[in-house]
């Protein structure tokens, strides 16, 4: 017998491996199974022949399977587990531990990444024109005089914490409109629409009224420096509070595009107010000579503006009838906007109180300091603005499926959403700690508020995958209608940070960077209590086991 050589160990190898795969198969009794499997085993016997699992019948596939561990079994099983909870993301058990690869998985588009970018562009455009109108009128101001700037910037807190209190309008229309609309009720919609313009109607005609009547006690409240500051600063509030009332109606209209998945209307609505901004306000200020008032009128006609062209379109578009607009609400119908909503308007008292309270350290720390904390304040709002975006489109989405009563979509939305968010705040946080320094200096020449504001700059930019994440779980759960659990974990952080802060105040830690770093407590809560609501709570709207399972039966509680 000739010895064995290299050439030939495949074939004995392969022939071996096909007899070991085979003999279930070949146990069975004579069938055409069995005579196909013989026909395998001989095919072995050619050098270029290997047996291909694909050859076998199913039968002899499952008999002829490697038995696992059963450690193994559990551990499959429980990614499996995993990989269910998590959506179309399954987890890819070859390489689990694999950074590249998961870069990889999600870098790769996903059927709702059309949609996201679809509602998310139109909604950062809007967003980013209201920042851009607030730096065209401090523009003109500043021109005016330095004491009309100081007017405008202190009336603008009165004003913008009015305003901001309320945006809960717009939080508690969105998920309640989108699940009506997920179900093609548009009878319901309506409703929904006219409740909530009723209930815009009421509290900002109360809002504005309050606030224009009260205007020289506010700003004796404010303590402004000199008296001229204090005129300055009762003209703009008198004016600019009766444009409260069409923000207001605006929250609601604006929720009920969202509902619907229309982002681009509120954003032709919002070009319509810039251009009226853009137009009215030199006129005013320098055409008439109306100085301080008249920017407050500009700003207030132009929300006025995007108001009316939201509600013209609103019925246009069968999103509103006349009938439903003309029946004032029921107790039943209203009740749930005002329990909710003064929880939020807490959260949001809070949270604003909270700014509040950090800029006055830094005011008692120096100039500098102050002027430091405002860019960085400035900073942070327009980095923000574009996870806010996905945050709309995020409730959107993920408030039609849960209308639908399709968790597991409105749960792979959410995580797609978390994904992309988070992954964009790493890439703005390199950018900005990249360019911290030219970024700074855009906003100031003097050199220690730049070398402050460089030295905070990092945080931010370290933090920014932490703030992005927490837009989009809290979008997650207004869209669940749990804004309530929002609210509890946002008051929860903030009261963390004003403890934290007064604490270091106390001991001399005053600096602009402690003051953002505690700043970022609330950050890390949002992020790390809406992952819990969301992900692990037994409460969780978006897992199968239990819960509330879509807006409306939030509602109904």
């Amino acid at each position: 017998m000739l010895p064995s050589t290299g050439q030939h160990r495949p074939v004995a190898n392969a022939r071996l491996l096909a007899a070991q795969q085979l003999q279930p198969c070949l146990s069975i009794p004579h069938t055409p199974q069995r005579l196909r499997c013989k026909a395998v085993l001989k095919a072995s016997h050619r050098p270029c022949s290997q047996p291909a699992a694909a050859q076998l019948p199913q039968p002899c596939l499952a008999a002829a399977a490697p038995q696992r561990p059963q450690r193994l079994q559990r551990s499959v099983a429980a990614r499996a587990a995993a990989a269910d909870m998590g959506g179309s993301h399954s987890i890819d058990l070859s390489s689990s531990w694999s950074m590249p690869r998961r870069l990889q998985q999600l870098l790769k588009p996903s059927k709702y990444d059309a949609e996201l970018l679809h509602l998310a562009v139109p909604a950062l455009a809007a967003m980013m024109l209201e920042p851009l109108m607030n730096v065209l009128s401090a523009a003109f101001m500043g021109h005016l005089g330095t004491k009309q700037l100081g007017a405008v910037s202190l009336a603008s807190l009165a004003t913008s914490l009015a305003t901001y209190v309320f945006s809960f309008l717009v939080f508690l229309t969105t998920p309640r409109v989108a699940a009506a609309h997920a179900n093609g009720d548009s009878k319901t919609v309506n409703r929904l629409a006219a409740v909530g313009l009723w209930l815009a109607l009421g509290t900002g005609l109360l809002v504005a009224v309050s606030l224009s009547f009260s205007a020289e006690a506010i700003v004796h409240a404010l303590n402004p420096p000199e008296p001229e500051v204090s005129a300055y600063a009762v003209q703009y509030i008198t004016v600019r509070s009766w444009g409260i009332l069409a923000a207001m109606l605006g929250f609601v209209a604006s929720g009920t595009y969202r509902g619907v998945k229309d982002t681009r209307t509120p954003l032709n609505a919002a070009i319509g107010a810039a251009l009226t901004h853009i137009t009215l306000t030199p006129l005013f200020i320098l055409g008439f000579d109306w100085g301080v008032a008249g920017a407050a009128l500009a700003a207030t006609i132009s929300q006025w503006v995007s108001c009316v062209m939201l509600l013209s379109l609103m019925f246009k578009r069968q999103l509103l009838h006349a009938a439903d607009l003309l029946q004032p609400p029921r107790w039943h119908e209203v009740s749930p906007y005002l329990w909710k909503g003064a929880v939020l308007a807490l959260r949001m008292v809070v949270t604003f109180g909270m700014v509040m309270f950090a800029s006055a350290i830094c005011v008692r720390a120096g100039a500098a300091s102050q002027a430091a904390f405002e860019i960085i304040r400035q900073v942070w709002i327009i980095s923000i603005t574009f996870f806010e975006s996905l945050n709309v489109a995020t409730q959107a989405m993920a408030a039609g499926f849960l209308g639908r009563h399709d968790r597991t979509s409105a749960r792979e939305v959410l995580q797609r959403a978390l994904h992309l968010s988070c992954f964009a705040g790493l890439i703005l946080g390199l950018l900005l700690f990249a360019w911290r320094g030219p970024l700074v200096g855009l906003f100031t020449k003097d050199a220690a508020v730049a070398l402050l504001g460089g030295a905070v700059m990092p945080v931010i930019a370290l933090c920014m995958p932490i703030d992005a994440g927490a837009s989009i779980m809290d979008g997650g759960l207004i869209a669940a209608g749990q804004t309530n659990a929002l609210s509890v974990v946002q008051v929860a952080g903030s009261l963390v940070q004003y403890a934290v802060l007064a604490v270091l105040v106390s001991r001399g830690y005053d600096s602009v960077a402690y003051v953002w770093g505690v700043l970022k407590v609330l950050s890390l809560a949002r992020l790390s209590g809406g992952y819990w609501l969301h992900f692990v709570s037994g409460g969780s709207a978006y897992l199968h086991r239990g819960g509330v399972s879509s807006p409306q039966q939030q509602q109904q509680q």
